[in-house]
C-alpha cells in the first residue's frame, strides 16, 4: 500500500499544468519508446497500462510485472506524450536488498562518482535533448537508505526554475537505479533575461518593500517568547524586468482555533455520582461543564447574528470539548462547542450547503464560522470598498475590543469574485503583531459574512520598540548576509499557471533579521548557523594519514568529528565520541555533546553516574561504548568466556574484556604490533577507524 501510495503521490506531482499542445504520442508509442530506452526483464511477461491527461498532455503509466505464482517482481515506468521518461520505479527481490528499518548506517560499495555518472546516463536517456537544463548540484548528493539520492536541479537560460529537478535513487552497492522522478515544467516558455533589473536595486526594492517589523511568537520548552524582527520571506516575489511585487492567488492562512479543534478530545460526561464524592479536580470540572452553553444556545446566538451568510440548514452535530493550554504563558483551560449544519433536503433537491460554528462554550463568543452553498450564484451586488465597510461592521459589534487593536493588512481582491477577504492584524507598541489576527470573508452577492477566523495568544511579554533597527539598516543586513536569488517560477493567476522569471529573498540563508540588534535568526528564532544550512566540509587535516580513507567514506554518509580541523593524532574527549557515536545511527540528530550523553544514556550506551564529555577517553572504554551501542552490551559482560589474544590482554580491566574481545572477532579493532594498549587515550583519527571497520563489517 505504501508502494502504491508513493507511485500515486509521484504521478501527482508530474502532472503540473502545461500549455495546451497537440498530444503526439499514442500507447504503442509509448511502450517503443520505453522499451528502446531501458531494458525490460523478459521475465516480466505481464504488462498493464493506465493513463491520463492534463491540458493536452498525456501521462502514460507502464507497468511490467512477473507471472502470477512466482516472486514478485516489478518495473513501472511514467512517460508524457512528448516522449520524455518521468518516473521509473523498478522492484527487484533479487537484486535489491529490502528496505527494512537498521540501527546502523551502512557504507557504499559504489563510489559517489560513479552513482552520479550512472544518473546521468540515465538522465541523459529520459529526458533527451533537455539533458543539458539539469545541472548537478554537489550537495543535494547523500546516501540514504543503502541508496545515493541524486538531485538535478532544472535550468533555463542558467537561471534556476523552483521546484523543478530530476532525483535519482541509486544502489549504493550494484549500482542499480531503483526509482527516479522528473518533477518539472519542461515544456513552458520561459521569459528571456533580457533587460532584466540588476541584483543590487532589486535588493533595495525587496529591502524596502519585503522586510517587515513585526513581533514573532517562538515556541520552545512549552514557552512562548515574542521577539521583535524583520521578517525575511522567500515567498515574496519581485517581477524581474519591472520590480513589481507578483500576485499570486494562492493565499493560506493558519487558523488556531480550527487546529485546536482538530487536536482536540471530546470532554467525557460524568455519570451517575451515586455515593462517591468527586475528587477536588474532578468536582472543579463538573461545575465547569455544568456552566457551560448548550448546543440550543449556540444556535440561537448564531440566528441572531443577522450578519452571517447562514444557508438553510439544519444541525447535524455538536461537540462540546476542552483543552489544557500548550504553553505556560497561558494556564487556563479552555472550553469550546463546535456546532456543524448541512442541508436538510439532500434528498429532494441538488443544492447542497453546510455551515459549521465554533464558539466560546462559556462566554458564547463566535471564534470561527464557514459557510457554502452550491447554490448558482449571481454576480458580484456590492463594491470591495462596501464588502470592507460590512466587514468592520461585524467586527466592531461582535468583537469591539479586539478589532479595536488591530489595523487592516495589504489585501489583494478581484473585482470580479464573489467574495471579498479582509485580514486584521493586532499591533503592539506600533508593531504588528500578525500572529495575533482577525480574517473575515464577505459573500459579495448578499453582504454578508460567509466566513470568519480568529488567533489570538494572551498573557505574553512584548520587548519595547526602542532603539530597533531601521528598514534602512535591515536592508542593508539582508543584503549582506540573505541576499536575493533570480529564479524561474510558476504562479497562478485567473485559474491558469504562468512561468514567471523574478526575484526573491534566498531561501537557506536565514528567516529573520532580530530587530533589536540585527543577529540573523533561523525559522526557530535561534541564532542562524550558517555552518549548518550545507554538509560539513571534509577536514583539512587528513591527506596522507591513516584514517583518511576512514574519514572520508564516514563523510560521505554523515558521519564525522565536528570541526574544519580533524587534529587525528590528538585525544578524543567523551563528548566528541559520543557525538561521533551517535551519528552511525540513522535516527540520531546530535547538536552538542550534552545533547548526545542523554541519548546515550537512553540508548544504554553509558551511564548517567559515567559523565566526563571533556575528558579524554581510553581506547578500551571507548570500544565498550561502540559495543553497547549495537546491543551486546549484556553479552560482553559475561564473565570467563572472552579471550582477546592480545599481548597486553592482563591490562585490560575486567569489566571491558568481553567489549575488547567481541570488537576484535569482529574487526572493529586489530591493535599494534599485538598489543591494544587499553589505557592510553583513543585518538580522533583511531575513532574514525574503528566507526569505519564497524560499518564496513556491519555484523550486527
Amino acid at each position: 500500500m505504501k508502494r502504491i501510495m508513493a507511485l500515486l503521490l509521484s504521478a501527482a506531482l508530474l502532472l503540473l499544468a502545461l500549455p495546451a499542445l497537440a498530444q503526439d504520442m499514442t500507447l504503442e508509442d509509448a511502450i517503443a519508446k520505453v522499451r528502446t530506452t531501458i531494458e525490460i526483464d523478459s521475465a516480466l511477461s505481464e504488462f498493464s497500462s493506465s493513463s491520463s491527461n492534463s491540458d493536452g498532455r498525456t501521462m502514460w503509466y507502464l507497468t511490467w510485472s512477473s507471472p502470477e505464482n512466482e516472486t514478485y517482481h516489478e518495473v513501472s515506468v511514467g512517460i508524457d506524450s512528448f516522449g520524455v521518461i518521468c518516473s521509473y520505479y523498478r522492484y527487484y527481490e533479487s537484486v535489491i536488498t529490502p528496505r527494512t528499518y537498521r540501527s546502523l548506517k551502512t557504507l557504499p560499495e559504489l563510489s559517489e562518482e560513479k552513482a552520479i555518472e550512472i544518473a546521468r546516463e540515465y538522465l541523459n536517456k529520459f529526458v533527451g535533448e533537455s539533458y543539458s537544463k539539469f545541472v548537478f548540484s554537489k550537495p543535494r548528493c547523500s546516501v540514504e537508505s543503502d541508496a545515493y539520492c541524486i538531485y538535478f536541479p532544472h535550468y533555463e537560460n542558467d537561471i534556476p526554475v523552483e521546484g523543478s529537478y530530476a532525483a535519482f535513487r541509486i544502489d549504493a552497492k550494484s549500482g542499480t537505479l531503483m526509482d527516479y522522478n522528473l518533477s518539472s515544467i519542461l515544456h513552458f516558455t520561459y521569459p528571456a533575461p533580457t533587460s532584466i533589473k540588476e541584483a543590487a536595486e532589486a535588493e533595495k526594492v525587496l529591502g524596502e518593500r519585503s522586510l517587515r517589523l513585526v513581533y514573532m511568537p517562538f515556541f520552545s520548552d512549552n514557552v512562548i517568547t515574542v521577539k521583535p524582527v524583520y521578517t525575511v520571506s522567500s515567498q515574496d516575489y519581485y517581477d524581474a524586468f519591472t520590480l513589481e511585487r507578483i500576485k499570486n492567488d494562492i493565499y493560506f492562512l493558519y487558523n488556531d482555533a480550527v487546529a485546536r479543534e482538530e487536536n482536540a478530545s471530546a470532554t467525557a460526561s460524568g455519570g451517575d455520582s451515586g455515593k462517591y464524592i468527586p475528587t477536588p479536580q474532578e468536582h472543579e470540572e463538573i461545575e465547569n461543564v455544568a456552566n457551560l452553553i448548550t448546543s440550543a444556545q449556540g444556535v440561537e446566538i448564531l440566528l441572531k447574528m443577522s450578519e452571517l451568510s447562514f444557508p438553510d440548514v439544519t444541525l447535524y452535530h455538536e461537540n462540546h470539548y476542552s483543552t489544557k493550554p500548550y504553553y505556560t504563558n497561558d494556564t487556563e483551560t479552555k472550553y469550546y462547542l463546535n456546532l456543524s449544519f448541512e442541508s436538510s433536503d439532500n434528498d429532494t433537491t441538488d443544492t447542497y450547503a453546510h455551515a459549521n460554528a465554533l464558539l466560546n462554550a462559556v462566554s458564547g463568543e463566535l471564534l470561527s464560522f464557514t459557510s457554502y452553498s452550491d447554490k448558482d450564484s449571481d454576480a458580484p451586488k456590492i463594491t470591495i470598498e462596501e464588502a470592507q465597510k460590512n466587514a468592520e461592521t461585524f467586527l466592531t459589534k461582535y468583537k469591539g475590543e479586539k478589532f479595536a487593536r488591530t489595523r487592516i493588512a495589504e489585501t489583494e481582491n478581484d473585482e470580479s469574485a464573489l467574495t471579498a477577504t479582509f485580514l486584521y492584524e493586532e499591533y503592539i507598541n506600533g508593531i504588528a503583531f500578525p500572529s495575533n489576527h482577525m480574517e473575515v470573508t464577505i459573500d459579495r452577492t448578499n453582504g454578508c459574512v460567509s466566513s470568519y477566523s480568529e488567533n489570538f495568544y494572551e498573557n505574553l511579554v512584548f520587548t519595547a520598540a526602542v532603539d530597533f533597527l531601521t528598514q534602512e539598516e535591515a536592508s542593508q543586513i539582508a543584503a549582506e548576509n540573505v541576499g536575493v536569488n533570480l529564479m524561474y517560477f510558476t504562479r497562478y493567476e485567473n485559474r491558469e499557471t504562468i512561468v514567471s522569471l523574478g526575484y526573491r529573498y534566498a531561501s537557506d540563508k536565514g528567516s529573520y533579521i532580530l530587530g533589536s540588534d540585527g543577529t540573523l535568526l533561523d525559522y526557530n528564532g535561534e541564532p542562524f548557523d550558517k555552518g549548518n544550512a550545507e554538509a560539513p566540509a571534509l577536514a583539512s587535516d587528513i591527506e596522507g594519514h591513516v584514517c583518511e580513507d576512514a574519514a572520508k567514506a564516514l563523510h560521505a554518509v554523515g558521519v564525522y568529528i565536528k570541526g574544519d580541523i580533524l587534529n587525528p593524532d590528538a585525544s578524543i574527549t567523551q563528548g566528541d565520541f559520543l557525538m561521533t557515536l551517535l551519528m552511525c545511527r540513522n535516527y540520531f540528530s546530535i547538536s552538542d555533546a550534552e545533547e548526545a550523553f542523554e541519548y546515550a544514556v537512553q540508548a544504554g550506551i553509558v551511564d548517567a553516574a559515567d559523565k566526563s564529555l571533556d575528558s579524554p577517553l581510553t581506547r578500551e572504554k571507548g570500544v565498550q561504548y561502540i559495543i553497547n551501542m549495537v546491543g551486546a552490551k549484556t553479552i560482553s559482560q559475561l564473565e570467563g568466556i572472552f579471550k582477546t589474544g592480545f599481548s597486553d590482554e592482563a591490562n585490560i580491566s575486567t569489566e571491558h574484556l568481553g567489549a575488547v574481545a567481541i570488537a576484535k572477532a569482529v574487526q572493529i579493532v586489530y591493535g599494534s604490533d599485538g598489543a591494544f594498549f587499553p589505557k592510553r587515550n583513543v585518538t580522533r583519527g583511531e575513532t574514525l577507524i574503528m566507526l569505519y571497520n564497524l560499518l564496513k563489517n556491519n555484523v550486527f
